[in-house]
């Protein structure tokens, strides 16, 4: 049984893009919009790897504009860094800069 309604919201999220998976043919929109769905479910949850695989997906899916992908990548830098994992951390830090250029006050 879920504690919070929030982590009631998250398990929801997920059963609903669950449904999604027998759907054939699904377009990089459409798969995009799912994967950034279920990666911000997992990170309510603390699944951070689980989040980070889906917004993986979402960033690969190239159908999201800059401000979108540094979005998700600020996301992922704040999860792993609140998990004390600075390694990943980094590693999507080096992303950030790739993609943003010079600014980083991350």
């Amino acid at each position: 049984m879920p504690g919070s309604l929030g982590e009631t919201r998250c398990l929801l999220s997920l059963a609903y893009v669950g449904e999604t998976f027998p759907m054939p043919d699904k377009t990089a929109y459409e798969l995009s919009v799912i994967e950034r769905i279920r990666g911000v479910a997992a990170l309510g949850l603390g699944d951070i790897k689980v989040a980070a695989q889906s917004f993986q997906l979402a960033l690969s899916s190239n159908v999201l504009n800059q401000q979108d992908q540094l979005r998700l990548i600020e996301t992922m830098i704040r999860a792993y860094r609140r998990a004390n994992d600075v390694a990943n951390a980094n590693v999507w830090a080096r992303r950030y800069k790739q993609i943003a250029g010079a600014d980083v006050n991350l």
